[in-house]
């Protein structure tokens, strides 16, 4: 039943957060546009057929049965997607003539009336003209009045175009920095990112977590695999610092904050440890950081005859202390023949002290045999960022930070996809409301509500993010005809503008739907709505 719950739950966070960003954003439309001086038809919350409708100076507000965004329908736009517009075309002027006659005989000027009473005769004549009269009345106003009317969107400046087009992603932007500010108050002024490339990140301080990968003792197992947040209630947010803190302290139980990550999920828990003193703690221990961690071991080497495995830490060889920048092949081609001690933790956290026979190879080379890496107990692909020295300006800061983020990780990948030749890099960085629906199921199952808030700030952030991208259809395209038009002298040919977003659309289209179809696959979507029909009919 619990699961059951968290499905249903998911789901109404996950209508109401994207309700709420793309709502926000056509709110920006909106605002800036009537401020503008342009007519505005239509303003809807969600789509589909109207639940709740109510016109107010003209305007129709409207609450749809689909609340998965909105529309803001202007002036000239011949649909709530303003992906087609009327414009200004060579028609009979004998139709012209018909219509402002037919106006006159009704006691109303086009040009002195406003769009709604002009709007309102329109519907009415279509009930009482014939066909062809009727035709002639629309050719008027579709193809004359409405292009021409200083209520629409394409007769106002140029300068209060680009505000209209602007103002949705700048929604965006202060909807994140609040959602961000609200988040920090609850859960810390502070953040885990992953990191993709070298973005650029300001007013914080900014670390990698401190991963503790194993405790001493069976008691201790549970808290292994965990993200070490805070030492005795105070935040890590420096490696040396948590290094330092722990050594200051060898064989005292220190209470730690941690986020425990199990396959498929995470909690966060307490736990009082020891994580540095006498025999090996844990792989903080003064006596393994920064020590080799072995990785591999060849077969019948030297390594498997001392009795080396997989995930042994080198200690030292003949006393010399290692460490992962230490040339082990000058140490032991430099005790070649002679015996050695050699220190090294095994699997259940002891030092082991061994006799170690240095005997060459065939080729007269002292190899030990393994693969091994630096045993980093501050992963380098997750980044801290600490805002608790600029409170007042953190979701400001964050905002930025996160919108440079976007910008320098989808660089990263396209670079990643470039070099390796595959889709793969960019395909596993980009969602769709697919996979964000998937990260709203993850936050629902472990109670994580808190970050909830944050991931609304995330998709609003990279909305506006994408939005201000140059690509047709969104608002980016639009604001780079309008820089095309400043430059140029004159706008772009309608024609040319169709089809450059015909094509667009018919491209979008099919990324999204590739985009949503990995999505699917990724997060075993058809599984899980499987196992809710199960659940539900009782198997």
């Amino acid at each position: 039943m619990d699961f059951v719950i968290n499905i249903l739950l998911s789901i109404v966070i996950f209508i109401f957060l994207i309700g709420l960003v793309v709502f926000i954003h056509e709110l920006g439309h909106f605002l800036m546009a009537k401020r503008a001086g342009v007519f505005v038809q239509e303003f809807a919350f969600g789509f589909g057929k109207s639940l709740w409708k109510k016109r107010i100076k003209g305007t129709d507000y409207r609450i749809n049965i689909f609340p998965l965004g909105g529309y803001v329908k202007m002036l000239g736009d011949q649909d709530g997607s303003s992906f087609l517009r009327y414009t200004e075309k060579p028609y009979n002027k004998e139709d012209k003539k018909f219509a402002l006659d037919l106006f006159r005989k009704n006691n109303l000027d086009p040009q002195k009336s406003s769009f709604s009473k002009v709007e309102r005769f329109g519907r009415k004549m279509e009930k009482i003209l014939t066909e062809g009269d009727y035709t002639k009345l629309q050719n008027y106003l579709i193809y004359d009045y409405i292009p021409n009317h200083p209520g629409n969107f394409d007769n106002i400046s140029l300068g209060s175009r680009v505000l209209v087009i602007s103002a949705g992603v700048i929604m965006n932007f202060i909807l994140a920095i609040v959602l961000f500010y609200i988040y920090f108050m609850f859960a810390g002024f502070f953040t885990d990112v992953r990191k993709i490339g070298d973005p650029l990140i300001i007013g914080a301080d900014v670390s990698n977590p401190p991963y503790l990968l194993f405790l001493e003792g069976t008691d201790n197992s549970l808290y292994a695999d965990s993200l070490v947040i805070k030492a005795d209630g105070n935040l890590v947010n420096s490696e040396q610092g948590f290094l330092n803190y722990i050594n200051e302290r060898p064989n005292q139980k220190i209470k730690l904050d941690i986020m425990k990550l199990t396959e498929s999920s995470y909690s966060f828990q307490s736990a009082e440890v020891i994580l540095n003193g006498d025999g090996i703690k844990s792989n903080f221990d003064s006596d393994i950081i920064d020590r080799p961690l072995i990785t591999k071991v060849a077969e019948e080497s030297l390594a498997s005859l001392i009795g080396l495995k997989k995930g042994d830490y080198l200690v030292s060889i003949a006393g010399i202390p290692l460490s992962a920048d230490t040339d082990l092949g000058e140490i032991l081609n430099s005790r070649m023949n002679t015996l050695v001690e050699m220190e090294y933790v095994n699997e259940n956290a002891q030092l082991i002290k061994t006799d170690v026979y240095i005997k060459p190879n065939e080729e007269g080379k002292a190899l030990l045999g393994i693969t091994y890496y630096r045993n980093d107990s501050f992963p380098n692909i997750l980044l801290r960022v600490d805002y608790s020295k600029n409170l007042a300006l953190s979701g400001v800061y964050h905002a930025f930070n996160m919108t440079m983020y976007n910008f320098t990780g989808l660089s990263e990948l396209v670079k990643q996809s470039l070099q390796e030749k595959s889709i793969e890099p960019v395909s596993s960085g980009v969602s769709s409301i697919v996979g964000v629906s998937d990260f709203v199921y993850n936050l629902v199952k472990v109670d994580d509500f808190i970050n909830i808030i944050n991931l609304t700030a995330l998709v609003s952030l990279s909305l506006g993010v994408m939005n201000i991208l140059p690509i047709p259809l969104f608002d980016g395209g639009h604001l780079f005809f309008m820089f095309l038009e400043k430059i140029r002298g004159k706008k772009m040919s309608d024609v040319i503008q169709e089809r450059i977003s015909t094509i667009a659309f018919y491209s979008l289209v099919v990324i999204s739907v590739i985009i949503i179809f990995k999505d699917f696959w990724q997060i075993n979507l058809l599984d899980r709505i499987s196992a809710l029909f199960k659940t539900l009919l009782g198997y």
